[in-house]
């Protein structure tokens, strides 16, 4: 679904006839599916679902009423980004650059105004952002700057920064696609593969090895029943040996026990063994159930994957420090003016934190699922932690990470359970994991004092 600029052109304009009369529409929710950026507008008297093209195969403008399943959503740094900026604004006629395929989309959220700029260059898409408020910035998202303006500049002006990475400043020969590729096109293809999911084979695997053993457990345990038959009935000879075998049970004796002591321990296991029996039962009943509904309900089945199209961004660079395992490659703080703590700068420094900095009880922290930094935090319990804490350390990594994202995935394990990987600084494999949901704090700096 690559739109030229005619396509592009043509459906802003008729996308801007419900600007009409000075109208301006309301973005109350900003998704995203692996190939486009969606936004759920109110307009005066209906709602209008805008997609924005990610890059490669997806680029150009649609609208319509038509909503992306939840199953196709993910989250990402541009979709923060875009939430960041768009949620809650208000939005004005968009704009298309008369030679290129830029769109230009103004908005405002009371004394803020914006200006994103969409730019399909080749394959690939770029942004800019201008924003004003008590200043004017403007952001690039192909050198990943900020840039401070002495006032706002306009549309055309902002089109200019593309100058320098492929904008085409002639007109543009018309070009169509004549794939008539269509939303409803888009959806139904993915929806279709929605319906081709399939059950994951290691968790079908792991159901069927569970209830296998329990079966073999209960088997074992059912064998209380004929031996007690054989105790009450005094068929039993427990006098000849200091262990007694009945086809899987096996009873041990001490040397010194008496008859009736050997029995009575006898009836002991029994007892023992008919509650198992019960448990298990139950456990049967318990895993068999939870297997039939993973069979039958697909909506726990795994997704397919999907090739995800993203924004050309230019990310922060690492620091790079030449020193290898010096306390200087770490930053030392003080978290809740009692505990203290560090991050590492670069691997080395995560090394370092690990290896020499931290002691086995002390704890780290990392993203989940992100490349991160490393904390260590030298506690005596987790109970000093509260959501404040919790909140400063996520922001700490995900600043230091350059993610721009409000709920922050957080794991943490004692030093003690982690384990180098050899050929690979600042990796390590973990165990005994814990994992929460931190919330962006933009205060963090101020929870965590820096020495």
């Amino acid at each position: 679904m690559i739109q030229g600029h005619q396509q592009i052109d043509t459906t802003v304009a008729n996308l801007n006839q419900l600007f009409l009369g000075g109208k301006s529409g309301a973005v109350q929710k900003v998704f995203s599916t692996p190939h486009y950026i969606y936004l759920m507008c109110r307009f005066p008297g209906e709602s209008v679902n805008i997609y924005l093209g990610r890059g490669k195969a997806y680029q150009g403008i649609f609208y319509g009423s038509l909503k992306p399943e939840s199953e196709l959503r993910i989250q990402d740094n541009f979709l923060e980004y875009m939430r960041k900026n768009l949620k809650g604004v208000s939005i004005g006629e968009l704009r298309v650059d008369k030679f290129d395929r830029i769109i230009g989309i103004p908005y405002r959220r009371k004394e803020l105004s914006g200006f994103l700029l969409l730019f399909y260059t080749g394959k690939d898409l770029v942004f800019l952002n201008q924003i004003t408020s008590s200043e004017t910035r403007v952001f690039t998202s192909w050198n990943g700057r900020e840039e401070l303006l002495d006032s706002p500049k306009d549309f055309e002006e902002l089109c200019d920064y593309f100058d320098s990475i492929g904008r085409v400043k002639e007109k543009l020969a018309t070009k169509v696609n004549d794939k008539n590729e269509s939303l409803e096109m888009y959806l139904d293809h993915f929806r279709e593969k929605l319906k081709g999911r399939k059950p994951q084979k290691r968790k079908m695997k792991f159901f069927s090895r569970k209830i296998e053993r329990i079966k073999e457990d209960l088997e074992r345990v059912k064998d209380w029943s004929p031996l007690q038959e054989k105790l009450v009935t005094d068929e039993l000879d427990l006098e000849q040996s200091e262990k007694y075998t009945f086809n899987k049970i096996v009873i041990k004796f001490k040397k010194d026990q008496k008859h009736f002591q050997r029995r009575d321990k006898v009836f002991k296991k029994l007892k023992g063994l008919k509650k198992a029996q019960g448990i298990l039962e139950k456990r049967l009943q318990a895993v068999e159930k939870e297997f039939e509904e993973y069979r039958g309900n697909s909506d726990r089945w795994p997704l397919p994957k999907f090739k995800m199209a993203t924004p050309l961004w230019d990310k922060k660079p690492r620091l790079k420090v030449k020193k290898s395992g010096q306390a200087s490659e770490i930053i030392e703080f003080i978290l809740l003016g009692e505990i203290r703590g560090a991050v590492g700068k670069n691997p080395s420094g995560n090394d370092f934190l690990r290896k020499s900095w931290g002691s086995k009880e002390d704890y780290w922290f990392h993203l989940d699922g992100h490349p991160s930094a490393h904390v260590v935090l030298k506690l005596k319990s987790l109970g000093q932690l509260d959501s404040h804490a919790y909140n400063a350390i996520g922001s700490l990594l995900s600043t230091r990470s350059g993610l721009e994202i409000r709920e922050i995935p957080l794991l943490y394990t004692q030093v003690k359970n982690l384990k180098g990987v050899k050929g690979s600084p600042g990796s390590v494999t973990f165990k005994k994991e814990r994992r929460l949901r931190a919330e962006f704090a933009t205060n963090w700096m101020e929870i965590l004092a820096l020495v």
